[in-house]
């Protein structure tokens, strides 16, 4: 069975079940996927973008607001997963071992090991979430909770989920294309880049691709709900403001976790992940910076200083 194929079956063996080993061989194996989907992304903006001014565009009112109904709810379920994981791991580990700890993602402290399986755990937030999730290994009372690699199960899944999801969010643009709606270079270029840039963090397995995804589950289950909701009705819409800066602070704090973590690994030098290089912090740090200069134009252009409509004589 290809490496594709065992990606397959391991989702189809259940979430609880999963195991990201083979979609991480897959992905390594296949680095041309990403390239091509960018490349064919483009070339139908470019196309769309002149056909639109050809034609009036289709009524999708209906089928767009489904779309980005089903984008939140998947992007919530991913944050009702993720969020708690990063809370156990930051209430019984350090910032650090988060950032620089292989063993939190693959077990054992390297790519080939697998950890034991863990016990189905009863964790008081975990219980006020409504589902369970095989999160921690009880050990001595005395010691902090061995945590399972989030490489297998619930998290494991929604992290591979994350990185696939990038895919479809491609029809963000067709759809705006379809209804005869401008495509700015802001929808554009976040869409590619965040598709190439998730498929390589995920190809090398960076610790803080936990951090970055989860954020972008928490944003994605707002922004998407909105934009299915705005779909019939403006009532909402001075949501809009809090969003953009929501955004705006995603990306700062992305630019800050990876700032800090080439501090950890350059500067002070701390044991650390080797999927940390100097192609990663210069790729991540060029991507956070544009996106944050990106959304901070949106937000001063379309709430501090607005262009005045001129008046009809």
């Amino acid at each position: 069975m290809t490496a594709f194929g065992e990606m397959l079956k391991g989702a189809a063996d259940g979430v609880e079940h999963f195991d990201c080993h083979a979609s991480w061989q897959w992905v390594t194996a296949n680095p041309e996927a990403p390239v091509a989907a960018v490349a064919a992304y483009l070339a139908m903006v470019a196309v769309g973008k002149l056909l639109i001014k050809e034609r009036h565009g289709f009524q999708l009112r209906h089928l767009f607001a489904l779309w980005n109904a089903v984008l939140s709810a998947f992007s919530t379920a991913g944050l009702v997963v993720c969020l708690p994981y990063l809370f156990l791991v930051l209430t019984h580990r350090t910032p650090e071992e988060l950032i620089c700890s292989d063993e939190l993602m693959w077990g054992n402290g390297s790519i080939g090991g697998r950890p034991e399986r863990p016990i189905n755990s009863e964790h008081p937030l975990l219980e006020l979430l409504f589902f369970s999730i095989d999160t921690i290994v009880h050990g001595d009372e005395n010691e902090a909770p061995v945590l399972a690699a989030s490489c297998y199960g619930h998290m494991g899944y929604f992290m591979t989920a994350f990185m696939l999801s990038k895919f479809p969010e491609l029809l963000d643009t067709a759809f705006l294309l379809l209804m005869g709606k401008p495509v700015s270079f802001l929808q554009w270029y976040h869409h590619a880049t965040v598709l190439a840039f998730s498929w390589f963090a995920y190809s090398i397995a960076t610790p803080t691709a936990m951090l970055f995804g989860t954020m972008n589950y928490a944003i994605h289950s707002v922004m998407y709900a909105y934009f299915a909701v705005s779909t019939y009705t403006r009532y909402f819409s001075f949501l809009r403001i809090y969003i953009t800066g929501l955004q705006l602070m995603q990306m700062f704090v992305g630019l800050f976790i990876n700032l800090y973590t080439y501090y950890l690994v350059r500067i002070e030098q701390v044991v650390c992940s080797p999927s940390y290089s100097d192609t990663y912090f210069g790729a991540c740090f060029a991507l956070y910076a544009s996106y944050f200069v990106l959304f901070a134009h949106l937000f001063y252009v379309n709430y501090i200083d607005p262009p005045k409509k001129s008046k009809k004589l």
